[in-house]
């Protein structure tokens, strides 16, 4: 029987070509259909995107625009009323950690994404921390709990 390796594995970047670990901390595999994470590591992605959006920048107001429209149509401007109501009842913890967050610092989190035909309703809406927020991205309730427990943080 083989066991498990608990040596994570290392990943060079494409770019910079610095050795980093294998994982989504270091390199992002968001928007991508296989699931796997990239060959840059995030701050040479970051990089790349950013240099991208400033010598183009028609497509990030078209972005802006496009993601605007997608919010109002789903009735953001409810958001906070809803994510203060969403804290209360879960008594200012995390839905997704159970971290402690206060109003200042919760993010209203859907669990169904406006990028992907969500809205925003009393039933759609919870209090999330940042990293969870962060995390989760556009990733339907289920699929970021299966996202945490495989990188185990469930």
């Amino acid at each position: 029987m083989r066991r498990a390796s608990s040596v994570t594995q290392m990943q060079v970047c494409s770019v910079c070509g610095v050795a980093k670990p294998h994982t989504s901390e270091h390199f992002s595999g968001e928007g991508r259909k296989n699931g796997r994470l990239g060959i840059r590591c995030r701050p040479c992605k970051s990089k790349r995107v950013s240099e991208s959006f400033r010598n183009h920048p028609d497509t990030r107001r078209a972005i802006n625009q496009k993601s605007k429209e997608r919010r109002e149509a789903a009735g953001d401007r409810d958001l906070s009323a809803l994510t203060a109501a969403a804290l209360r009842l879960q008594g200012n913890a995390c839905y997704y950690c159970g971290e402690t967050i206060s109003i200042w610092n919760a993010h209203g989190e859907h669990k169904t994404p406006v990028a992907r035909g969500g809205r925003t309703t009393a039933t759609n809406v919870v209090a999330a921390c940042a990293r969870c927020n962060r995390e989760k991205h556009s990733k339907t309730e289920t699929e970021y709990r299966t996202w945490r427990q495989r990188v185990g943080r469930a």
